[in-house]
């Protein structure tokens, strides 16, 4: 379907991004719009980070369980016999170790979530600085791609020790599980390499999963403003959930190879000899694996963070990203 150029220019208008001087504050002149297209106030870099903070802070703990479900799923221990059901598993983790112990991980998760999810947003505020004078030259909606998948990048770098530290906590490959004894062992095993296993899959799997959720939501965001002049949040959570879904999807086989090169670095050391191993193993399905625990995390702790982070934004009389 080809927009209008009216079209085009009301849809890019609801959901513009505010460039960011050298210091992080938003350029003056710039206009900046509500959803509704009313000029409103801008969205200070900070407040896009302590917005962050608060949406990251309520998903992770939400969802925690899901995370650790997921894991569980894709290195269960050889003796466990209960297939791949992620109803089975969560069965047997409450029956065995208490329903508590759904949360394993959670710090490790806190401590990379809540400021990746801060610092994420204000990259993407930050990055629309670079895009702003090439934005009307892009492909419609390609800017939020770019956006999304650099701002994940940037995130998933910076945060990647605390991501193995969580997969390690939610292991059932781990007993007694504590932050400085899993420091102490990765760096005694593998050197300060350990704490950087799985980097390759995990930024295959976060970048694209970011460009693409952040693509298609914000579309279908800008298709529901025809009918809504101003979205009620449960519009920005349904366009959360479908927009997780399909990211989900695409990017699912890469967390299954990070799983197994962050959890067993010995024997999977290569992203590439990681993968045919699993699909010799397991047949293609294999890679497939946790996928349900992890869309239902991942779509309905991208929708919270989004909707939460819009509704502030709102709140606050100043636009969403």
């Amino acid at each position: 379907m080809t927009l209008s150029s009216d079209a085009h220019d009301k849809l890019t208008m609801q959901f513009h991004f505010k460039p960011l001087d050298e210091d992080g504050n938003v350029q003056s002149g710039v206009p900046s719009y509500m959803p509704n297209g009313k000029a409103a106030k801008q969205l200070h870099g900070t407040e896009s980070l302590i917005f962050g903070l608060l949406s990251g802070a309520c998903s992770t703990i939400l969802f925690q369980p899901f995370d650790l479900l997921k894991t569980r799923l894709q290195s269960p221990p050889p003796q466990l016999r209960i297939g791949r059901s992620l109803y089975a598993m969560g069965v047997y983790v409450v029956r065995n170790e208490g329903v508590l112990s759904l949360w394993k991980g959670t710090i490790p998760s806190l401590l990379r979530v809540v400021p990746g999810i801060g610092l994420y947003f204000y990259f993407v505020q930050l990055l629309s600085t670079t895009t702003a004078k090439v934005s009307t030259v892009m492909p419609f909606g390609f800017r939020y791609v770019y956006i999304g998948f650099l701002a994940r990048a940037l995130t998933g770098m910076l945060f990647l020790p605390l991501t193995v530290l969580k997969t390690h906590a939610e292991s059932a490959h781990v007993h007694r599980w504590s932050l400085g004894n899993t420091v102490r062992m990765l760096i005694t095993k593998g050197r300060f390499g350990a704490l950087y296993a799985g980097m390759l899959p995990t930024l295959i799997r976060d970048a694209p999963y970011a460009g693409l959720y952040l693509f298609l939501y914000r579309m279908q965001l800008s298709s529901a403003q025809l009918c809504f002049e101003d979205p009620p949040f449960w519009v920005h959570f349904g366009c959360g959930l479908s927009s997780g879904f399909a990211a989900c999807l695409i990017t699912q086989p890469f967390d299954m190879v990070r799983t197994q090169m962050q959890l067993f670095p010995d024997a999977n050391t290569s992203m590439r000899s990681t993968f045919k191993a699993t699909v010799r193993q397991g047949g293609w399905p294999l890679l497939l694996t946790g996928f349900l625990p992890r869309v239902i995390k991942k779509s309905l702790t991208s929708a919270c963070s989004w909707t939460i982070f819009d509704v502030l934004s709102a709140h606050a009389s100043r636009p969403a990203l």
